[in-house]
């Protein structure tokens, strides 16, 4: 794990400026964008059938274009030259988020007077999601370097950023094993293999959150009250403890929110839950998503076994909401549960609460400043892209090889969603582009310069009447044409 910043190439770029709007937040607005893979060089040929499914499934399914990189980075590798590819291909190749898989550069934050007084540093993934600041390691104040400890101009998040980790889960298994089960889980949740009922649990000490199943979650969330469960320390039985917590687990939640102090290796309940309590279950855990509020450190995946990063990776968990920080925060969330509800990825309604909630210091919840960087410690673990509710199931999504010269179209014929796949060997002007019989244009996919690599791009042909159409794909002087069938 790389533990140092290399903070020679920090980039004070221009500031973007945008509008969002969506139905029922009107404040909002999202371009779907371009999803990137960024995949640990040294794991990728290990793992590399289970990553093209997975690029498939984003492609045929989510209907969004890919960016794959498997070959420029590993835990040794500049931290500031992945942020600077990151920003690359947001400006110019409309990056949306990016999924972190195996070991990749840490960045690190610092505070001299943390919440107590106390010195405190932690892992800092919204590095990678601020592509608009200028992020400053001075240590002039205490003498500290190699970590962050100060930022410039305008902290919001232009991408979201979700980390998928194999390693450090010696308890679970070792890497390879814990990466290919964990898509064989994804796999299945994508592709609505995935029979767990609907259902989401508050779980808590509402002594000390007496807010904590009053976050809209209900509402927002899409559940009715029949499919909500909510277990309460003040409760005269002290409802919140280890013993109900298993159960919850072991019975299967889609969405557990938990407010309850935590540590990297466990959870203060009415008595305190472990994560081997949590290995050692019989039967496993079948619970999916996870939001740890006010769970200090609980998900700091740089510690093996760490509470937040075993829920993600181990059993069938697939992603976990948490903080890698001493003080873990919440508030706002209506707006993380508003966008979550309507449909949208974990990794979209992260990124818009953040920077409309806890960047926006005229709030003032975090008009303070070690509140603000309190959320610099919130991560993503597991896959980003994931939305809340189950998706429609689906078959015969499966990776094809593609080569210099081909364009794979799978799946081909298909009743609404398809992808096409190519690879670039050089920097190419793309454009891509979709045709009807008549030769009249219907989409364009692409047109951009795009780095040599390859390239997964969703079309989405829902609107369209069933027959043939064509695509042309041109880069530079070459050119590639063929047939798809859209059949309904």
């Amino acid at each position: 794990m790389l533990k140092k910043n290399d903070n020679n190439k920090i980039i004070n770029m221009r500031k973007i400026t945008y509008v969002l709007t969506i139905f029922l937040i009107p404040i909002f607005c999202f371009s779907q964008g371009k999803i990137g893979v960024i995949v640990n060089k040294d794991v990728a040929v290990d793992i590399n059938p289970k990553i093209q499914r997975y690029i498939a499934d984003l492609a045929a399914i989510e209907g969004v274009s890919v960016w794959v990189n498997k070959s420029d980075f590993n835990e040794n590798s500049s931290a500031s030259v992945l942020r600077d590819s990151l920003l690359h291909h947001y400006l110019n190749d409309n990056l949306s988020g990016v999924v972190f898989i195996g070991d990749l550069p840490i960045t690190y934050y610092e505070i001299q007077e943390d919440l107590g007084g106390f010195y405190n540093s932690f892992p800092c993934d919204i590095y990678f999601m601020d592509l608009n600041g200028l992020w400053l390691d001075t240590a002039s104040a205490w003498g500290v370097t190699g970590y962050f400890d100060n930022h410039v101009g305008d902290r919001k998040a232009e991408i979201w950023m979700s980390r998928i980790i194999g390693s450090n889960t010696p308890d679970i298994g070792d890497e390879l094993t814990v990466l290919n089960d964990y898509f064989d889980r994804l796999h299945m949740r994508m592709t609505g293999q995935d029979n767990l009922p609907k259902k989401m649990c508050f779980f808590g000490s509402d002594v000390e959150f007496p807010t904590m199943d009053s976050w809209l979650g209900d509402t927002l969330l899409g559940y009715q009250p029949g499919e909500i469960a909510t277990y309460k320390r003040s409760s005269l039985t002290m409802q919140d403890s280890p013993q109900n917590w298993i159960s919850v687990l072991q019975q299967g939640v889609e969405y557990s929110v938990m407010f309850e102090h935590s540590y990297e290796y466990g959870h203060s309940m009415s008595s305190f839950f472990s994560n081997q309590d949590y290995l050692s279950m019989t039967p496993e855990s079948n619970s999916r998503f996870y939001y740890l509020v006010a769970a200090c450190k609980v998900s700091r995946y740089t510690t093996p076994n760490s509470m937040g990063l075993i829920y993600a990776m181990g059993h069938k968990g697939l992603l976990v909401i948490g903080s890698t920080k001493e003080v873990g925060i919440g508030g706002g969330r209506e707006v993380f549960h508003g966008l979550l509800g309507q449909g949208y990825s974990f990794g979209a309604s992260h990124k818009e609460w953040l920077n409309s909630i806890v960047f926006d210091t005229t709030v003032p919840y975090f008009q303070q400043e070690y509140l603000l960087k309190a959320c610099y410690g919130f991560v993503i673990l597991g896959a980003g892209n994931l939305k809340l509710h189950k998706y429609n199931p689906i078959t015969g999504v499966e990776p094809i090889p593609i080569h210099d010269g081909d364009v794979k179209v799978f799946p081909n014929p298909f009743n609404g969603l398809t992808s096409l796949s190519y690879y670039l060997p050089k920097l190419s002007h793309v454009v891509l582009s979709v045709y009807n019989l008549q030769g009249v244009m219907v989409t364009s996919l692409v047109n951009s310069f795009q780095p040599a690599g390859e390239y997964i791009v969703g079309f989405n042909g829902i609107g369209l009447p069933s027959g043939m159409y064509y695509f042309r794909l041109q880069a530079d002087e070459k050119i590639k044409t063929g047939k798809m069938m859209i059949v309904k």
